[in-house]
């Protein structure tokens, strides 16, 4: 018995993951890292973090200098302090802020445990990470379990925390665990153990389980097994809700409010089974009537729950924990009453017992104390099952034959399934060489829809889609004059075959617009009054302009795209104008009646040499340093002025090159279009 309560203490030391030595320092809204090495260790940020009540603000509100913040704990629950005279209430929103000092670092990362309502996180000025919604009241706030992992900015000594928490829906509100940081690896070890620990254990519970339904399907007058199955997974199922990354999983089918209901509901029930399933084993010595009395309670404490708001369910909950302390206690005077009448099976019983007794009351201590970062009562319960199983081994050995052929049927029936399994794998592969081919077939009618070369030399472009196919579009209009060329751009919005169908739609459109395609912002209300309602949800941004060579002028209109840049000899500058809404959005005459329709504009290229029209992909590829530096950020300023000195190759391509050495690989997250046209050539 020494023994269990060793185990039950080291795990309670388990149990905090993190550590606070004393090289942390802490003072009201700031924890001093520089002295803890990172690498070794993910650290508690337990401490004074400051706190906003009834404020929810971002990083950019913290300039405010009149902010006056109160100090409260972490771990704990915001209705424990005094702010500003008063208690806040428990159902209410709040910001938390707290400053860090560290050692230079590539990937440390930060770990938010779900504080079960809705939490935003913000690490520095950057938006880190969410659960749920977070509101000002109850309809507007969505709670959700979980946890967040925010990465820190990379080789930085000074970080800044802010993390917003609304709670309408519970009774613990604020943050009621420690935040933890570490590198990137201590973190995913830390998840990966906790999380392979809940596995195992779910594991080990679901077999105790199956193996007790068996023994009760061949002795169905032994009810003890089919109690001892039912209790076994009722345990099981609590350990699996207590896993945060199935919570985030189960989020995708079901409601915060009914994963909340299972969750209370699994522990609820855990106790009555556990009596009813040690009333089999003990009928002399277990009194009726406190089964009676266990029953009744756990049914009025399940009822409320499924009846009850999750907020006034979990009120009532710290009752039910007095509740089974006390249950506790009396079951703990029978089972030694079993040992005094010479009950060889009670010894198991009651060492197995005092395991989750002892667990218990640790996880009810971490629970108002904020100690720890998990449970140890479904360890203590798996240690429980182990006695138990040791005593219906002695029983149960006539069964292992029995046994042995069941794990021979499911066997079978895993190899079964996985040659069934090969079959369809089969099957998928042909379907997918069928996609490709389609896919293939698809990408040479797109081609044959764009220009393959340009219409003279002053022309040049380049088109790259994302996936075989893209929704980047693209055509030169020619007309009478050989000095007068229209160029039309656009973006369908999304990617695929779903947005090349529609660029086929723009280029049929085009086609038939007959004498409209001499006017930019007439040819753009003919394509809009085509395509409105033909598009599904998918939208076009676009431009057309019309360049005269003669006359040193582009007359054009936007709906809603990226406008050209002109290049000069003494700067480079993006042409000015009404950019529009982008069409199939609004019809002809609702932009009318917003005075939005479109418009022609006309600007003198007199003094410039080159004109670069583009889609967003061009300018929103990111470096492959930094995903937040994107390439509009040096192209204007450093490439193509670079492109201008050195003109190697034609301008367009070797903007092409680039781009793929900013972005450090020829594939990219959106499709790209670019065209140039040379002013002073030919």
């Amino acid at each position: 018995m020494n023994k269990i309560f060793c185990i039950l203490l080291i795990l309670a030391f388990i149990s905090c993951a993190g550590k606070n030595n004393s090289s942390v320092v802490n003072y009201d809204g700031y924890i001093d890292l520089s002295g803890v090495n990172l690498n070794n260790s993910i650290v508690q940020l337990n401490g004074k973090w400051e706190f906003y009540s009834n404020q929810l603000l971002t990083p950019a509100d913290f300039s405010d200098f009149r902010l006056n913040p109160a100090f409260v704990k972490v771990p704990d629950y915001w209705d424990n302090y005094i702010v500003s005279g008063q208690s806040p209430e428990t159902h209410g929103y709040a910001t938390y802020r707290i400053s860090l000092l560290t050692e230079y670092y590539e990937d440390l990362q930060v770990y938010i445990s779900s504080p079960q309502s809705a939490a935003k996180v913000f690490i520095d000025d950057e938006f880190a990470g969410s659960l749920g919604i977070v509101g000002k009241e109850k309809n507007s706030e969505i709670p959700e379990p979980g946890f967040i992992i925010a990465d820190c900015p990379k080789n930085s000594d000074y970080i800044t925390i802010v993390i917003q928490i609304s709670n309408f829906n519970f009774i613990q509100p604020g943050l009621s665990r420690s935040v933890l940081i570490g590198t990137k690896n201590q973190i995913e070890d830390f998840l990966n153990r906790r999380f392979f620990l809940n596995i195992f254990l779910f594991s080990c519970l679901i077999l105790f389980s199956i193996l007790n339904i068996i023994n009760f399907l061949l002795r169905r007058k032994d009810t003890h097994y089919l109690w001892f199955a039912v209790f076994s997974l009722d345990i099981s199922a609590w350990t699996l809700l207590n896993n945060l990354s199935f919570q985030m999983y189960l989020m995708d089918f079901m409601t915060w409010h009914v994963f909340i209901r299972l969750h209370l509901l699994s522990l609820i029930l855990s106790f009555p089974l556990l009596i009813k399933y040690l009333a089999t084993n003990y009928k002399s010595e277990m009194s009726k009537y406190f089964q009676y009395l266990v029953f009744i309670i756990s049914a009025i404490f399940s009822i409320n729950i499924i009846i009850s708001p999750s907020a006034i369910s979990a009120l009532f909950f710290d009752i039910f924990y007095i509740f089974i302390t006390l249950g506790s206690f009396h079951v703990f005077f029978m089972l030694i009453k079993a040992i005094v009448n010479r009950k060889f099976n009670a010894i198991f019983s009651v060492t197995g017992f005092i395991g989750i007794f002892i667990a218990g009351i640790i996880d009810i201590l971490s629970y108002f104390f904020h100690f720890g970062t998990f449970y140890i009562a479904p360890i203590a319960a798996f240690f429980f099952f182990i006695f138990q199983s040791i005593y219906m081994s002695h029983k149960n050995s006539r069964n292992i034959i029995q046994i042995e052929n069941f794990n021979e049927q499911l066997e079978n029936k895993i190899k079964k399934r996985t040659a069934q399994l090969e079959k369809q794998k089969e099957m998928l592969m042909h379907k997918n060489c069928i996609i490709e081919n389609d896919l293939s077939l698809a990408k040479k009618m797109q081609l044959n829809i764009l220009p393959s070369t340009p219409p003279d030399s002053r022309f040049s472009f380049e088109y790259i889609p994302m996936q075989q196919v893209g929704g980047d579009y693209f055509d030169f209009l020619k007309f009478r004059s050989a000095n007068k060329t229209g160029i039309f751009i656009a973006d369908v919005s999304g990617h695929g075959v779903s947005a090349a169908m529609i660029t086929s739609m723009l280029k049929s459109t085009i086609l038939q617009s007959d004498s409209k395609r001499q006017d930019p912002a007439e040819l753009m209300k003919y394509i809009n009054s085509i395509l409105m309602n033909q598009t599904a949800t998918y939208f076009i941004s676009a431009f057309y302009g019309i360049v005269n060579f003669d006359d040193n002028e582009i007359t054009y209109c936007s709906a809603g795209h990226n406008m050209p840049i002109l290049i000069s000899k003494n700067e480079i500058i993006e042409l000015k104008g009404i950019k529009g809404i982008p069409l199939a959005i609004m019809n002809n005459e609702e932009l009318d009646s917003m005075k939005k329709t479109y418009t022609n504009n006309t600007f003198n290229l007199k003094n410039v040499k080159k004109i670069l029209l583009y889609t967003d992909g061009l300018t929103e590829a990111t470096s492959k340093n930094d995903i937040n530096i994107q390439f509009e950020n040096i192209m204007i300023n450093q490439i193509i002025p670079k492109i201008l000195k050195e003109r190697k190759n034609k301008f367009t391509e070797q903007l092409h090159q680039e781009l793929i050495k900013f972005h450090g690989s020829e594939e990219f997250e959106d499709d790209i279009c670019m065209i140039a046209v040379d002013l002073k050539k030919l």
